[in-house]
């Protein structure tokens, strides 16, 4: 009987591990579920331009650098210490100082801190042209019509440029003035509104040459 007991309690707690398992044998249990992979770490990267840019960087502040290749910023200021970082090439890093001349390692603090190398150091933004100069006055010898449309042959004179009047051209906007040739001569266009002698107030065309010829009508005002 206390071994009928035995097997009986032991038929008990077989059942019970089958039932909370689902097998009689846990140890050699399958999984359909793969193992979950270990994450590898992120890859490290250069960053872009756009990301110094928004790292507080600007191309206007007259301590911001750009690297003309990819470069390292190192932690001390010799080729054989640690480097900590790369800059993409254009990447934009901060000076603390503007190194004297004949330096071969400029400190930085953005965007990390660290030195990095003064001959791979361009600016970062080339300064923008200046505004195109519209101002123009007739070198001419003898008054000019301004005419309506680039038509010598068409009855639309509007006004007169007398020598040495200013006159202001229009402009396109690439910068260049605006221009057109007709009847074998070089026509600008110039703005009547600026011009108070002009009436009535607009946009009108004066002849600044023959077209083939080196001689204009109007010059740069002073």
């Amino acid at each position: 009987m206390k071994i009928s007991g035995l097997k009986t309690s032991t038929n008990v707690l077989f059942a019970v591990a089958i039932a909370l398992t689902g097998t009689a044998s846990p140890a050699f249990s399958q999984t359909d579920q793969p193992a979950t992979p270990t994450t590898p770490p992120a890859e490290t990267r250069p960053a872009t331009p756009a990301e110094e840019t928004r790292s507080g960087i600007s191309p206007q502040d007259p301590l911001c650098r750009a690297a003309n290749r990819s470069t390292p910023i190192f932690e001390s200021a010799s080729t054989i210490s640690s480097a900590l970082q790369l800059v993409p090439p254009d990447g934009f890093v901060r000076l603390v100082v503007v190194p004297p001349p004949g330096s071969q390692f400029a400190q930085i603090n953005l965007p990390i801190s660290g030195f990095i190398q003064t001959a791979v150091l361009k600016a970062c933004s080339t300064p923008p042209p200046p505004p195109p100069v519209s101002c123009r006055f007739s070198r001419a010898p003898v008054p000019i019509n301004v005419r309506r449309e680039p038509d010598v042959d068409a009855n639309n004179i509007i006004g007169v440029v007398n020598p040495g009047q200013r006159v202001f051209v229009t402009f396109n906007s690439n910068g260049t003035a605006v221009s057109t040739q007709a009847d074998g001569f070089n026509w600008v266009q110039i703005d009547m509104t600026r011009t108070p002698f002009f009436r009535p107030s607009g946009l009108g065309w004066m002849v600044n040459s023959r077209v083939g010829t080196g001689e204009s009508n109007l010059g740069y005002c002073q």
